[in-house]
């Protein structure tokens, strides 16, 4: 379904549609057909008369290889040269990947969806209803995850939420069911009036120290993450300049002495595809 959904979208025809391949079809069904005809003829009458008449046919499965060519790529997976690592850029459903999760977070680490302080339709709200049915229940996990660390801020004037404030960067690490682990990178800010703020700088610091506690203490399953910091966060970096960064950093920190995941997979919500310029083209590229 998703994929026909795709079909409607202006960045699938500009993006992923490729004219080149399209020509290709055409011009091979029209070969086949023509073979089939002159082939026949020559071994049989009877046979060439029987593909002549049927041409029509013949001519719908070429139009349905046509189709099947072109139907529309979700997923664009790459190996990293003399690493034996892939990345992968998928237009989907975060949650529908097998792999671990990485769900950015923010410093105060409120996770109540009282008020709206966390959107239920943002990453880690989807995560939270997923898997934990009712914020309160995450807000126990993460609290006994951070069992001997200390905030590095108190928040008197904050009004909504918690009122201490974790470090840029930090990494909260949860188990899941069915041997499924997350892991919460601190990305982001919540001021006083409860609304979510990031920027550039807190990307790359999260990022880098991301893959630092994963080398660490990661699992090395398969890692899955949206485009952090481009929905509530309110980057002001597009989502194809913060999937850019991701990857860079992700490479830089595969030249570690320790591999810490086999492939690190990209998730762009479908929505975000359609509604944003993100160039598929030349991030494969």
């Amino acid at each position: 379904m998703k994929k026909i959904k795709l079909l409607g979208s202006k960045n699938y025809w500009r993006y992923i549609f490729s004219l080149k391949k399209t020509a290709n079809a055409i011009l091979g069904t029209l070969g086949v057909i023509w073979l089939l005809v002159e082939a026949s003829s020559f071994f049989s009458v009877d046979l060439s008369n029987f593909f002549k008449a049927h041409w029509l046919w013949l001519l719908i499965l070429g139009v349905v290889w046509v189709i099947y060519e072109n139907w529309p790529q979700t997923e664009f997976c790459y190996k990293l040269k003399d690493r034996d690592i892939r990345i992968q850029l998928s237009i989907g459903d975060l949650f529908s990947y097998p792999g671990d999760l990485i769900i950015p977070t923010n410093s105060s680490l409120d996770t109540s969806f009282n008020e709206n302080l966390i959107s239920k339709e943002s990453t880690q709200g989807q995560f939270t209803i997923k898997y934990f049915k009712e914020a309160r229940y995450l807000e126990q996990d993460i609290q006994l995850s951070l069992a001997g660390k200390q905030p590095v801020e108190q928040l008197p004037d904050k009004k909504k939420g918690n009122k201490y404030r974790y470090e840029i960067g930090e990494v909260i690490k949860l188990t899941l069911p069915e041997d499924k682990f997350t892991y919460l990178p601190i990305t982001s800010h919540i001021n006083n009036e409860g609304i979510a703020y990031t920027n550039f700088d807190n990307i790359l610091v999260s990022l880098g120290k991301l893959w630092e506690f994963l080398i660490e203490k990661g699992e090395l399953n398969e890692l899955n993450m949206p485009v952090i910091g481009t929905g509530r966060g309110r980057i002001l970096e597009t989502r194809e300049t913060i999937i850019k960064t991701i990857i860079y950093s992700f490479i830089s920190a595969t030249t570690s002495s320790k591999k810490f995941c086999n492939k690190l997979n990209i998730v762009v919500h479908p929505k975000d595809f359609s509604d944003h310029e993100i160039n598929i083209k030349e991030l494969k590229d």
